[in-house]
């Protein structure tokens, strides 16, 4: 049993002769949609990211290479680790840079904070064989649309189901194109807010998932 097709795969080729592939998905029903923010028009687009601060992600280099406030949009960062302080360094000399930091929160605390936003920012420098962010099925809980910024199977799966906007990794380019096609299309994003909550509900339901599991698993015992 692996959670992304590339370990399913893999196991496959290497003589696995019965594979399952279970997502870690997520639970919708902890995202009240009723209280998802309505962006206003004229208003800034808000971007957030929530999760660690490390170099695999890459938040400092995005917030030195971007400018979020010249491109219509904020960037609001939640979360702690090793580049924590260099974050904090850089918007405290840049405070017109259009991005705020927001300090830690907890777990409970995060479906408000995507709800209140209306576009998550996923980044990668670096591909890991068989991953899949978690944060990408918690933004589609939350009808949040993707800037997912790297390669692998999150890439795949945004693409696949347009559920955002696809970036290589560290191509602040190809990210500052997306930001500002965001704040220029919002009939778009609205096709893929709902691309994201019908992906949720059905396809990356966790509930469901393991409830099929389950059958799987039953149907297959006396195998």
């Amino acid at each position: 049993m692996g959670q992304s097709e590339e370990i399913v795969s893999h196991i496959s080729s290497h003589g696995g002769k019965r594979t399952y592939l279970f997502r870690n998905g997520v639970d919708p029903y902890r995202f009240d949609l009723s209280k998802k923010r309505q962006r206003q028009e004229g208003e800034p687009i808000r971007v957030v990211y929530a999760g660690l601060l490390g170099f695999a992600q890459g938040i400092a280099e995005i917030c030195k290479s971007i400018n979020f406030q010249n491109l219509g949009a904020e960037f609001h960062i939640y979360g702690d680790g090793g580049e924590k302080d260099e974050i904090v360094d850089f918007l405290m000399r840049n405070p017109d840079c259009g991005i705020k930091y927001h300090g830690v929160v907890s777990r409970d605390e995060l479906p408000e904070i995507l709800l209140n936003s209306d576009m998550t920012l996923i980044p990668l420098v670096k591909n890991i064989f068989g991953a899949v962010p978690s944060k990408i099925y918690e933004s589609m809980a939350a009808g949040l649309p993707i800037m997912f910024m790297g390669e692998g199977e999150g890439a795949k799966i945004i693409i696949d189901n347009n559920l955002g906007l696809v970036a290589n990794a560290k191509d602040y380019e190809q990210l500052t194109k997306n930001i500002l096609y965001a704040v220029s299309h919002p009939d778009e994003i609205s096709k893929m807010i709902l691309n994201c909550i019908n992906a949720a509900q059905n396809k990356f339901n966790r509930p469901k998932q393991i409830a099929a599991l389950n059958d799987y698993l039953l149907a297959n015992l006396k195998d």
